[in-house]
């Protein structure tokens, strides 16, 4: 009995050993936090509804809006890896200043974003408003935004492989940028050199878009002047250069009238002329 409660102490001693070690020497969790990476869907298999493609980047032209739209409400999705959350976690992207050709306010606004991952979500839209200025119909510019780990999501990897199954290759993309060129650069069109200088007077940019804003035409109308199914026909063109003129006349006559990007008045030919002898 005596060798047998000798042995049972001996355990239970060498039991609380352990535990009472182990306890001491187990370190906090110090493991990877969260991941965060950008991937935004480009295409999807119109058969299987599965996704096909990503991209990392985007071009936006202004050319084929209409003339009254003044910006662009563009998105890109932010991804998360690791369990959700029951609170929100803010997420750290800036831009990217030696990629980035666009002003902040100027060019574009953030500031509909909070950068925040809500409550039981793992992903967030990063949404951009590029805005229409005549600086675009000289030159395109470039936004490069990137994301940084911060307290809440660590950068796990840099880039993947733009394919949607792992069997299938494709290029690699970026997980951590996402980069938007825009633009509203013209050519005269066609059909504006055969037939719109006797109505319109030289082309410009900036009067195709003021005579777009009374007609309700667009630079794809332009392109497929003459077409069954375009706005711009010939035989409209008459009526179109002496709305023009009432509209330009009216402006004048208002105190306000329109000028090309060089500053000088906007005129007509012929018969389409306004009377801007007061500004003379």
């Amino acid at each position: 009995m005596k060798l047998r409660n000798l042995l049972y102490f001996a355990a239970g001693s060498l039991l609380l050993s352990t535990v009472s070690c182990s306890h001491e020497e187990v370190e906090p969790y110090s493991g990877p936090k969260a991941g965060i990476f950008i991937q935004e869907v480009a295409g999807t298999n119109m058969t299987s509804g599965l996704v096909s493609s990503y991209r990392d980047s985007t071009n936006i032209s202004f050319a084929s809006a209409p003339a009254a739209i003044t910006d662009y409400v563009l998105r890109f999705t932010i991804r998360t890896i690791g369990d959700v959350t029951d609170y929100p976690r803010k997420y750290s992207i800036k831009v990217d200043e030696k990629a980035t050709t666009a002003v902040e306010g100027v060019d574009y606004s953030l500031s509909r974003n909070d950068y925040i991952i809500h409550p039981y979500q793992s992903t967030d839209s990063c949404i951009i408003t590029l805005l229409r200025t005549p600086a675009l119909r000289q030159k395109s510019l470039v936004l490069k935004l990137k994301l940084e780990a911060n307290e809440n999501f660590d950068i796990i990897f840099d880039s993947y492989t733009n394919s949607g199954a792992w069997n299938i290759p494709g290029d690699t993309l970026s997980a951590l940028t996402y980069a938007i060129r825009f633009s509203e650069e013209y050519s005269e069109p066609h059909y504006w050199d055969w037939f719109g200088n006797d109505f319109f007077g030289k082309f410009t940019p900036t009067k195709m878009l003021e005579l777009e804003k009374v007609m309700g035409w667009t630079y794809s109308d332009w392109n497929s002047g003459g077409s069954g199914t375009s706005k711009v026909q010939y035989g409209r063109m008459d009526f179109a250069a002496n709305a023009f003129k009432n509209h330009l006349q009216k402006r004048a006559d208002g105190g306000d009238p329109a000028r090309e990007d060089d500053g000088s008045l906007m005129q007509l030919p012929g018969s389409y002329a306004v009377d801007y002898s007061a500004y003379e």
